[in-house]
């Protein structure tokens, strides 16, 4: 079995390519006109354009004819006529409207020498058709070698920029949203941990801070018998003053199951928040006192530990 191939002048198609580049069109393939001639069935394609004879078969390669004269060239392709009652094969004709009316006596006389004879006019001529197949066919692209399209890889690289974009548009979003997640909750963790040193400096006046969570837990835990729960309670408010970091703690006391904080704050509603706060766990905190010292309120908050 052979191998095709196909042909053409180099300088006639770098004349090409040079057209199309100036017109801005950028060309990825070129293929020869006779290889879009459609394939119909297992019969036999002719496409007649002015002094030309495209002639296509399914199980053949696509070849082209001088058409001048007309005649000569179906007898090439068709052979002579064939005697009456011998098997000829289907013929698609497809021509201009122009071309047709030129060769009409000798078009339609191909009825008595074939199966069948199909005439498709083309008003617009052979492009469009020859434009539709293009897209299907399996021809030899003739941008080989030197002349091989070198912009292939720099579009795809372009179509693939805007997804790139937003994958990295994405990738930073996500970046930055776990960066801010990150610095609230550090501020809210240095926040609590002042509460708790203020805590702890009402709680053990005197002791050095070092840390207070482990110094305070320890003291604690030294002395689980008279205040076991405090740790508890101490932890529980100072998370629920996490919330308002206006509040300033003035003094703490832990009596007989009973937490008692005199505390300053901004508005009476962040002391009801710091309440709520703190009603949880199986305590009971409730708001002894509330009074008005120039722009804060101070308040006392009784916290009963236990069951409510």
């Amino acid at each position: 079995m052979g191998t095709p191939v196909a042909v053409v002048s180099r300088a006639l198609l770098e004349r090409w390519l040079g057209r199309c580049e100036a017109a801005g069109i950028v060309v990825s393939a070129a293929y020869a006109d006779s290889s879009a001639v459609p394939a119909v069935g297992t019969g036999c394609t002719l496409l007649l354009d002015d002094t030309q004879l495209y002639v296509r078969r399914a199980d053949s390669l696509p070849y082209v004819l001088d058409a001048e004269p007309l005649q000569g060239a179906l007898e090439l392709v068709l052979g002579a006529p064939a005697a009456e009652g011998e098997t000829t094969e289907n013929v698609t004709f497809y021509t201009s409207t122009a071309e047709y009316e030129r060769h009409r006596e000798l078009i339609e006389g191909l009825r008595s020498r074939t199966a069948t004879l199909q005439v498709k006019l083309l008003p617009d001529g052979p492009l469009p058709l020859l434009a539709a197949q293009v897209a299907g066919i399996a021809g030899i692209n003739l941008l080989q070698g030197q002349l091989a399209p070198r912009t292939s890889f720099r579009n795809r690289l372009r179509e693939w920029r805007l997804p790139a974009a937003l994958a990295a548009a994405l990738v930073l979003l996500f970046v930055g949203g776990q960066a801010v997640n990150w610095w609230k909750q550090s501020r809210v963790e240095k926040a609590l941990d002042a509460q708790i040193a203020a805590v702890f400096a009402q709680a053990l006046p005197g002791q050095p801070l070092k840390d207070a969570r482990a110094q305070m837990q320890g003291a604690l835990g030294a002395s689980a018998g008279a205040g076991g729960g405090m740790l508890a309670a101490v932890s529980l408010l100072a998370k629920a003053m996490a919330q308002t970091p206006a509040a300033r703690i003035e003094s703490v006391s832990f009596r007989g199951n009973v937490l008692e904080v005199n505390m300053t704050v901004p508005t009476v509603e962040s002391l009801e928040g710091i309440r709520q706060g703190m009603n949880r766990d199986g305590m009971v905190a409730e708001i002894q006192s509330t009074t008005q010292r120039g722009d804060v309120h101070a308040g006392r908050l009784h916290v009963k530990l236990g069951p409510a």
